[in-house]
């Protein structure tokens, strides 16, 4: 009994070993996998470069998640790489301003002392509160020394987050603190910002320069700055107002998806965005003016899918007094479907003759990869046949920004795309045979048959 089992093990094994075989990882992509390439030129010599990615990819990949592309160096190696999501916000900073500012001299102390000697001093403004004219009269030669600044920020109506101060240039350091008073009038005065070090210092061929001050609250329409007399005889030559960074929609890129009227008893239309793009707004454009409709905007990625709901509501396009109003674009969650439908629930009645324009607004990711080997580096797109990477560059990328190693991110630029295998790559390989099944069935057949033949050889020694 035991020599059969033994005989039984023996013939299986082979067939395991077969398969052990058939889990072999899949080899790596080759250019030729894929059906388009876009070289990609490189400024500087940064570790990581960074590529929005260009329209003619999410026209031509097969995988929503943009898992069909690769990268490839001079020699034909593929680099690691990584793609992120599109940032639909973005910081920006308005340019500084220049502040008007003017000089008070240290002859101007308290009211009686001046008005007995004659001193005076005059500001003048226009009817939005500007300073116009900052005159100081009776003052003798000792008196011209600058004990304040009156900087006016009357025509300024943003916020402010720091002024910047340019000052005449001398040889010995400079290191003083100053104090900021904010007024409405200019008469009433309170402190806004109390000992702020400015400084200038030279060692060793090297310079060291402090010459902002950040507010920490709104700021009036005029401030006065304390100049001490250790500023050494410096004077201001020049003040700026510097804006605080605001977040902003990131500039989009729009597509005017075809469309046709699907035969129907209600007002159907279906549009072809053109590719998967991650589209995460739309608004429909009616044919004509003075246009109202009810309608329901649906999508889906592929033909034998099914359609979701995106939005139901009103579009509109209105005539007001020579100009002209209409809906605000509707806000989605990025969503890669190429297939959109506008069914309208007005019968026709709002719509008018003519098509209507489905505008698709979208934002471009943005791909990151290794600088390694030799350039020309291409960017291939469009290969059924191939999987998504397993890169990732989301550490290294944040241990990049947290040391401030920006040169280490290098930006480049895509080129004119081109055919490498055609739109043949784009179709779904033939499925493979399915011979890891033929191998296990094989497998058990075989088990089978060695145990019939085991059981009729113990029949026949039970009956001898």
């Amino acid at each position: 009994m035991v020599k059969n089992w033994i005989f039984l093990v023996l013939m299986l094994m082979p067939f395991w070993d077969i398969y052990a075989y058939a889990k072999d990882p899949a080899p790596e992509p080759v250019l030729e996998d894929f059906a388009y390439g876009i070289s990609i030129s490189v400024e500087g010599e940064g570790a990581i470069c960074s590529l929005d990615i260009p329209e003619d990819v999410y026209r031509n990949v097969t995988r929503s998640d943009l898992g069909d592309i690769r990268v490839f160096n001079g020699q034909g190696e593929v680099v690691p790489h990584d793609v992120k999501g599109p940032d639909p916000l973005e910081n920006i900073r308005k340019q500084p301003v220049q502040v008007p500012y003017f000089p008070l001299y240290a002859g101007i102390k308290n009211s009686v002392e001046t008005k007995q000697r004659g001193v005076s001093l005059n500001i003048n403004t226009d009817d939005r509160g500007t300073i116009i004219d900052v005159r100081t009269d009776g003052l003798d030669q000792n008196d011209q020394k600058i004990q304040a600044y009156l900087l006016d920020l009357s025509r300024i109506e943003e916020p402010i987050e720091a002024i910047e101060l340019q000052w005449s240039k001398q040889e010995d350091d400079f290191n003083i603190q100053v104090s900021l008073d904010a007024s409405a009038d200019l008469n009433s005065w309170h402190r806004v910002v109390d000992h702020q070090s400015l400084a200038e210092l030279n060692f060793s061929g090297q310079t060291l320069v402090k010459n902002k001050i950040l507010f920490p609250v709104k700021t009036r329409k005029y401030l006065r700055m304390a100049w001490p007399a250790a500023a050494g005889g410096r004077e201001l030559t020049g003040v700026s107002a510097i804006f605080p960074e605001t977040a902003v929609d990131s500039p989009r890129q729009w597509l005017n998806a075809t469309g046709k009227r699907i035969k129907s008893d209600r007002a159907v239309y279906e549009f072809d965005a053109g590719g998967m793009f991650p589209i995460d707004r739309f608004t429909i454009d009616l044919p004509e003016q003075n246009s109202l409709v009810q309608a329901i905007v649906q999508s889906r990625q592929k033909m034998d899918d099914q359609w979701h709901d995106r939005h139901h509501g009103l579009f509109y396009r209105i005539s007001v007094d020579g100009g002209e109003i209409s809906n605000d674009a509707v806000l989605l969650q990025p969503v890669p479907d190429r297939l959109w439908r506008m069914e309208s629930h007005s019968e026709g009645a709002g719509l008018g003759t003519g098509m209507p324009a489905l505008m698709l607004g979208w934002l471009k990711h943005r791909l990151m990869f290794l600088s390694r080997g030799n350039p020309p580096f291409i960017l291939a797109y469009g290969a059924a046949s191939v999987s998504p990477s397993d890169y990732s560059m989301d550490k290294l990328i944040s241990q990049i920004r947290q040391a401030g190693n920006a040169d280490l991110v290098q930006t480049a630029h895509a080129g004119d795309p081109f055919i490498i295998g055609g739109v043949d790559r784009l179709k779904p390989p033939e499925p493979p045979l399915p011979w890891k099944k033929w191998v296990l069935w094989a497998v058990l057949c075989a088990s089978v048959v060695v145990l019939g033949l085991m059981a009729i050889r113990l029949f026949k020694q039970m009956n001898k």
